[in-house]
């Protein structure tokens, strides 16, 4: 069967973008939530709360973009028929699966999309509704 070969400089990229983010999250829980609970301590509990609400939508706006991707590449992929689909750059050796089983790999992607999706939405959507009842 044939290979996908590993792209050094993506593989590189990905693990230099890997690392920033691991870096801006660590520098966020140590200095940004203690500032974070100060600050919400000196507001009014309705500040507070709409405070919240933002940071649970805010939090939760990421998965669009992940469900979208999962989406769109699981359609690549049933039009090719093979898994990776072409020109997709990895970031080790992977083997080419064709037929069934890539058809299979797709739908199970677009399952993936379709869950990220109603999280995403339940998060945007639902969760900040339930935290407003929750302090009523």
């Amino acid at each position: 069967m044939a290979i996908v070969k590993a792209d050094p400089e993506f593989r590189r990229t990905v693990l230099l973008v890997y690392v920033g983010v691991t870096a801006l999250g660590v520098v966020l829980i140590v200095w940004g939530l203690p500032a974070i609970k100060d600050d919400l301590a000196r507001r009014s509990p309705e500040e507070a709360l709409t405070f919240l609400r933002t940071c649970l939508v805010v939090g939760f706006l990421p998965i669009f973009p992940m469900a979208y991707y999962a989406y769109r590449f699981a359609r690549r992929v049933l039009s090719s028929g093979q898994f990776p689909p072409p020109r997709t750059k990895v970031l080790f050796d992977i083997q080419i699966v064709e037929g069934k089983s890539a058809r299979r790999r797709a739908i199970c992607l677009m399952i993936v999309g379709a869950l990220l999706l109603i999280v995403g939405l339940a998060g945007t959507f639902y969760l900040p509704y339930l935290l407003g009842r929750l302090i009523e």
